[in-house]
């Protein structure tokens, strides 16, 4: 699927608020946090498989272990004056891996998401230390290769890359501690919100996200 929204409004962004840098602030923000996935349960299972084949090491996947995931963080915030509204232009890159053991053999799983997209927030109160927020966003989400390596075979199996159409909600507060500026947030992501396959189950996450802002 192509990359619509999120990436045609994140060049609009950039170009239009880079010929007005004069006119509003542009806070360049630089982070990471935790990637708690939520569903689909073959993803936030324990590492398990059944009927394996003591040649290969294939079987049957029953959960791949990759709940507990972090991931990395760039954003651009562009302070309009006059305006409630704060855009932002994001990318983040979720590193998820899993690990477990069946009939004697150790398996480790894992898959990357690359996630580029637009947000919207809106700041509560200005207060001196701290401004919270509430936020909305849409992203298209590009999911690297699942794969499932066997290591005392050397063999593996994979399930192709892929991308979907997402989009999330969540709270957030811009904390000022001179001389550093943070934003710290709390979202909760739909991966695959659009152009799922037929009996694809969603992806979900919630994003715990602590960033410095320039």
């Amino acid at each position: 699927m192509k990359i619509f929204f999120p990436v045609i409004t994140v060049l609009f962004l950039t170009v239009l608020f880079a010929n007005t840098a004069n006119a509003q602030l542009v806070k360049i923000g630089v982070g990471m946090g935790l990637t708690k996935l939520q569903s689909p349960s073959l993803y936030t299972n324990n590492f398990a498989i059944q009927n394996v084949d003591p040649v290969s090491g294939y079987g049957t996947v029953t959960g791949y272990g990759l709940g507990n995931a972090y991931h990395f963080g760039l954003e651009a915030k562009f302070n309009i004056p006059l305006v409630p509204i704060t855009p932002v232009a994001f990318i983040d890159y979720h590193l998820m891996k899993g690990t477990g053991n069946a009939d004697s053999m150790a398996y480790s799983t894992s898959q990357n998401i690359f996630t580029i997209g637009v947000e919207l927030e809106y700041f509560i109160i200005h207060l001196p230390f701290v401004s919270p927020y509430v936020a909305v966003n849409a992203s298209e989400n590009f999911f690297g290769k699942l794969e499932t390596d066997v290591s005392q075979t050397g063999t593996a199996w994979t399930y192709p890359a892929e991308n979907r159409m997402g989009g999330g909600v969540g709270v957030g507060a811009e904390i000022t501690l001179p001389p550093i500026d943070f934003d710290l947030s709390l979202k909760y992501n739909y991966f695959n919100l659009i152009g799922k396959s037929s009996g694809e189950q969603n992806i979900n996450s919630l994003n715990l996200n602590l960033e410095l802002l320039f």
